[in-house]
């Protein structure tokens, strides 16, 4: 995967794509394709990027104020300045941080949910397009055999065997098995537009061949006692749901933070910034 900041990134993109397409597509290629165009894989990405940003930003004290003021009529006296910095510092930022971390790794999460399932969504998408191509080649065989057997039934029936309900039988057969492959067709014009959103293909009719063919699935003695604790440890969705609630109860500390979330401590002076008995300074 690459994260598409640049144009030179989206030209590196476009070479990679390019290169899977040619010489045909199996099905390890077709989820590349998917994980490199993908759309909303890479704004999840521009995502963490914003989470490091704040991150590192939430950690940053907040400038001191610095302030004058000038007494009307233009005036020294009674004039006076400060400085103050913010201790409160000191509690929000750690408590910002907290809720800021558990935002970044919330977002890995997601990223690493989008990724799995893009390559997911690529994978049933390739598969479904080689099980239409079979069913379509089936169906058409199969219209084929009803098309000679509706020629043998005519032949017989005008040689005098057989009679008019085995003619229309033969008929009606034949063209229910016409509309079977009709329907064959649509559905794998279908899935082909499936796996091309899948794969982020642009508008234009790219044209490659599935390199793999269908394959059953290795069985395995697998039980639920055993795929549940495994999907409970190993799903990402539920590691973002864990980590959002960890946020949420962050989120609660750091908003006890506000209570005294402005409070600084500095110097002042006031006076006409000469010498003089009304001069005054202090915290």
């Amino acid at each position: 995967m690459i994260w598409e900041r640049t144009e030179e990134d989206a030209e590196i993109i476009k070479g990679r794509v390019d290169i899977l397409l040619r010489d045909g597509v199996s099905r390890k290629e077709a989820i590349q394709i998917a994980l490199l165009n993908n759309r909303m894989l890479q704004a999840s990405f521009e995502n963490i990027g914003v989470a490091e940003a704040n991150l590192v930003q939430v950690g940053l004290l907040t400038n001191p104020v610095l302030d004058f003021f000038f007494a009307f009529p233009i005036s020294s006296a009674n004039s006076g300045g400060g400085l103050c910095a913010f201790i409160s510092d000191l509690w929000t930022i750690t408590a910002s941080k907290e809720v800021l971390e558990k935002q970044a790794q919330a977002t890995i999460r997601k990223v690493g949910v989008t990724v799995v399932d893009t390559a997911s969504e690529a994978a049933m998408a390739y598969d479904e397009v080689l099980y239409r191509k079979a069913s379509l080649k089936l169906e058409g065989e199969n219209l084929r055999i009803l098309s000679d057997i509706e020629k043998r039934v005519k032949v017989r029936f005008g040689h005098g065997f057989g009679n008019e309900f085995d003619v229309g039988q033969a008929e009606t057969e034949y063209f229910d098995q016409q509309v079977a492959v009709e329907d064959a067709r649509k559905a794998l014009t279908m899935a082909d537009v499936r796996l091309r959103k899948a794969l982020s293909l642009p508008g234009e009719h790219i044209q490659f061949e599935l390199t793999d063919s269908l394959e059953l699935l290795p069985e395995n003695g697998w039980d639920v006692e055993e795929l549940v604790p495994l999907a409970m440890e190993n799903r990402l969705d539920l590691a973002f749901a864990r980590i959002s609630v960890e946020q949420a109860e962050n989120r609660l500390g750091f908003e006890k933070t506000q209570v005294f979330r402005n409070v600084g401590i500095g110097g002042a002076y006031e006076g006409d910034f000469g010498k003089g008995s009304d001069n005054s300074g202090g915290p």
